[in-house]
């Protein structure tokens, strides 16, 4: 969800190469039944090795080209003027489906899709709708929710820190979710939030957390995309230098970037919505609308690091699955904010 642009990434199994322009998948010239395969074209405003948001949508249309054999292509943007002309191009180019990944891409595409209603437009974590138009709302606040709970459970210090990208609206939202599982656990629980004006910093990252644990926080969440790793190297020093503090992911099961450090995150899953949407396209039922992607419809989960399950305790983790038990069954509705 950042704006700094990179060249365009190839959409392929194996390791991603660089280069400049459009990159295309190779996919197979139709489908099971012989038809034509679909053109999907993904914008993201950051690297795919960011281990979260922007390589979840990467791994999610790779999975695309080789369930449905579509013709997929990625292509990175920065600025509003540069988001604009990829939209407008690969509409007028015969693409399909543009999934626009990330909430700033809302407005341009609305924009654009009014001038090209025989394409199929996806917004991520947008808020935006148009007969050609639908918005995949990601309630990560249902997980984030219980990141507060098990922060203000096992805190030492009683205080924990957020950390942002950008103060857009969705990202704001999950630090409420987060507030809000740890308010409900220890009403004097207290919360910091802190942006970093970029999505690709990791030095800015770094910094910020190591600032916010000097300051006593023990738990240190970011919302930051590839910036979030700065957050973890940082989380990992003071370990190191014998501080008991610990850090959380996001969107993606980040365990794996750091496993001494990161003991859960809170995961959404946008392959299914996807799929569903390539289908309805299929058999011309695509409609524009806002769909909400929940814990309770399986779409967000939370997922604790196997490595470091043990450091919580027994009854700490009971209210945990507690807590998720609630959220499930709608007993507790997590609240978003905006």
């Amino acid at each position: 969800m950042n704006l700094r642009y990179l060249c365009a990434l190839p959409l392929v199994a194996a390791a991603l190469l660089s280069g400049c322009g459009q990159k295309q998948a190779n996919a197979p010239a139709g489908n099971a039944n012989g038809e034509k395969p679909l053109k999907v074209a993904l914008l993201i405003a950051g690297p795919p090795s960011d281990h979260g948001w922007n390589g979840l949508a990467h791994d999610a249309v790779q999975k695309l080209a080789r369930d449905t054999g579509a013709q997929v292509t990625e292509q990175q943007t920065k600025s509003k003027g540069e988001i604009e002309a990829a939209l407008r191009q690969f509409a007028s180019n015969g693409t399909d489906l543009i999934v626009a990944h990330g909430n700033e891409y809302g407005q341009p595409a609305l924009a654009v899709a009014k001038e090209f209603p025989n394409v199929h437009f996806v917004v991520s974590s947008g808020r935006v709708e148009a007969p050609n138009v639908t918005s995949l709302i990601y309630k990560l606040e249902d997980a984030t929710y219980v990141l507060g709970v098990l922060a203000a459970r096992m805190s030492e210090t009683g205080k924990a820190a957020c950390i942002g990208g950008m103060e857009f609206p969705p990202v704001a939202s999950t630090f409420y979710g987060f507030e809000q599982g740890a308010h409900a656990t220890k009403p004097g629980f207290a919360v910091t939030t802190a942006y970093l004006n970029s999505w690709d910093d990791t030095a800015a990252g770094k910094q910020q957390a190591a600032t916010l644990i000097n300051q006593g926080n023990d738990f240190i969440f970011h919302n930051a995309d590839a910036a979030g790793l700065g957050v973890f190297q940082a989380v990992d020093d003071a370990r190191k230098a014998g501080k008991d503090v610990w850090a959380l992911g996001s969107n993606a099961d980040q365990s794996a970037i750091n496993k001494d450090v990161i003991l859960a995150s809170a995961v959404l899953d946008p392959t299914a919505p996807l799929e569903e949407i390539v289908k309805e396209i299929q058999e011309d039922r695509f409609q524009g609308t806002k769909r909400l992607i929940t814990m309770q419809n399986g779409g967000v989960t939370v997922a604790f690091n196997p490595a470091l399950k043990d450091q919580i305790p027994a009854d700490v983790m009971k209210d945990l699955e507690e807590v998720e038990a609630k959220i499930k069954s709608g007993a507790l509705v997590v609240k978003q904010s905006g």
